[in-house]
Formats: C-alpha cells, structure tokens, sequence
C-alpha cells in the first residue's frame, strides 16, 4: 500500500526501494496466504513500480501472472497493456538509437510517454536523442522531470550536466557535478569534467565582476 502511494504521488524512486525492501514471496505462497485477489494486487503493484524505472521484462512477467489470477479484472488488463506499450516504445526506441537515427528514436520514446508521462527512463532516453540533435534546452527538461522522479538518476544527472555545460550554463553544471562527486568520489572522468566546468565557472564569475565594475568613459569637453 506503502508502494502504491508513492507511486500515485509519482515517488517512483521511493515506491521501487520499497518493494525492493519488502519480503520476496512466491506467487503461489501468496495465494496461500492471502488469496487470488490480494496476491494480485501486490503483484501489480510490484510490476508498475518495476517499470518506472525500466524493468520492463519484469514487469510484464508479473502482470501476466496478475492476469492469470484475475482474468476479469479490467483495471490489471489496463495497466498489462499499458506497461506492454512503454516496453515496446523503449525497445523501438533503442533499436532506432543504437541505429543513430536519433529523431525517430526521440518520437518513439514520446510515444511511450503519451501513455505514461512520468517514466523516468523514457524521459533519460529522449533526452540522450535530443542531446545527439543538439538540442540541449529539451534535453534539460527532460533530464529534470527524470531526477524529480528518481533523484538518484546517475545517468540522468551526468546527461544535464552534460548539456549545461553546451549551453554553458557553468554554475548549473557545476551543481550536478558536485552531486555525483559525492556518489562517486573515484569516478576519473566525473572529476576531470568537474575541474574543467570549475574554471569556466570561475572565468564567467570574473568576467561578470569585471563588467559590472568597468568605469563608463565620460566625454572629454571641447
């Protein structure tokens, strides 16, 4: 119940650790214990969370399961079709990425987004296709409605970062950059990155100040 709460408030980090965190039971033992219809509604819950963060075969898997305990229920076959169609723009997607064609991909990932706005691996994969299309502003947006739904979105954040510092937004990516330094303090390239957006940062900050104290020249009278 816990999961599903957190997931209607589109918490998906939070709703994934906690059935992560939850006991592992068997399908059949559920039945056992808490019959068809309580067992499928773990289970479904299970499979959505399992797709908010691109789990998408064990996702389907589960809410096949699902489908076979309650058959007539009309609301587990909605949300079946639903994960079955975020599963098939993902994988179309990346098939068309991998191909380099990079607009298309970008299309199909947004299909998969018309049906569940808020899929954060989605989200990531249209903006890595419209960071390819430079198109860095869209790339941003993207990057960050994915990490206000999984904060914790490593690839998401080096990806805005990535395109800040194309739009040379130094002091935002500098942001980024100190939050995956403190997730992985090791990671070479992370650092090498972080120093050089350092010292743009600290050139644009000279910059400025310089500007702000150049003295206006004042006309010489005749």
């Amino acid at each position: 119940m816990r999961a599903e709460a957190l997931l209607k408030l589109h918490k998906h980090e939070e709703a994934y650790t906690t059935i992560q965190n939850g006991p592992d039971f068997k399908t059949e033992l559920c039945v056992c214990l808490f019959g068809s219809t309580k067992t499928a509604y773990l289970l479904i819950v299970c499979a959505e969370a399992y797709a908010t963060v691109g789990r998408f075969d064990d996702a389907i898997a589960l809410a096949q399961e699902v489908a076979k305990l309650d058959q007539n229920n009309e609301v587990i076959n909605t949300i079946l079709r639903r994960i079955k169609v975020l599963a098939s723009a993902w994988l179309k997607g990346n098939e068309l990425f991998r191909e380099n064609k990079f607009s298309e991909a970008s299309s199909m990932y947004t299909e998969g987004l018309e049906q569940e706005p808020y899929n954060s691996v989605l989200l990531f994969n249209r903006a890595a296709c419209r960071f390819k299309l430079r198109q860095f502003e869209k790339a941003v947006e993207d990057c960050t409605a994915a990490l206000i739904l999984r904060p914790s979105y490593t690839k998401a954040r080096l990806r805005r970062a990535d395109c800040n510092i194309k739009l040379e937004r130094w002091k935002a990516a500098n942001q980024d950059f100190e939050v995956l330094i403190q997730e992985n303090p090791e990671d070479e390239e992370v650092n090498r990155v972080f120093l050089e957006a350092k010292i743009q940062l600290k050139k644009q900050l000279e910059e400025d100040h310089n500007q702000r104290n150049k003295t206006p020249m004042v006309p010489t009278r005749c």
